[in-house]
């Protein structure tokens, strides 16, 4: 896949409501306290170790980049094909599900295993 292909291919999935993700560096748990992480429940390789944004704006920069926001204020940018694959790595081969909204209003996260 080129650039343009997946410049093309971002801006379709943009158009599915959390398709798309941003992997933010804050920890899900709330054990990690600065460069010490609780690893017990996920490893740091594991994308369920952070928490993940949905990108709801996509921009194309004039050097040919694109950048990908969150509602939140997180972002990335790069070349298309480089960022498609960033925003995807979040479901690690679908292995993340999710849930309506709970009693508290936040979006909980289900995991198969």
């Amino acid at each position: 896949m080129d650039n343009e292909e997946a410049k093309e291919m971002l801006f379709n999935m943009l158009k599915v409501p959390g398709l798309l993700r941003i992997i933010t560096n804050e920890c899900v748990s709330p054990n990690c306290k600065g460069g010490e992480h609780d690893t017990s429940e996920y490893p740091l390789t594991d994308p369920r170790h952070f928490v993940i944004h949905k990108v709801v704006n996509l921009e194309e920069l004039p050097n040919g980049r694109i950048r990908a926001d969150s509602a939140e204020g997180d972002w990335t940018y790069g070349y298309p094909e480089a960022v498609l694959r960033r925003l995807q790595e979040w479901n690690m081969g679908k292995i993340i599900t999710e849930a309506p909204q709970g009693k508290s209003g936040v979006f909980s996260r289900l995991f198969k295993r």
